[in-house]
């Protein structure tokens, strides 16, 4: 998984909000709207900050990373079909 200290706030934000685009992969669809906080809270922490380090970021950006990794597994597989 990704660490904090291995993103800038931008690159981050980046990660960040490409999965908050891919919010499709989540199942159940209940879910969908508490991975979207998370995500959005993530977002927030970059924006407002020079730096990652010490910032409660690490399990946004882990959640934001399976979302992306699920999002890739899904358009490997619909390639295939």
């Amino acid at each position: 998984m990704t660490a904090a200290s291995d993103h800038s706030p931008r690159s981050a934000s980046v990660l960040l909000s490409g999965a908050l685009a891919h919010l499709d992969v989540i199942q159940p669809p209940d879910l969908r709207g508490p991975v979207r906080d998370i995500l959005r809270a993530g977002i927030e922490v970059c924006v407002t900050s020079r730096s990652l380090l010490g910032k409660p970021i690490r399990p946004a950006l882990d959640l934001a990373q399976a979302v992306m990794n699920a999002a890739a597994f899904q358009d490997d597989d619909e390639a295939g079909r």
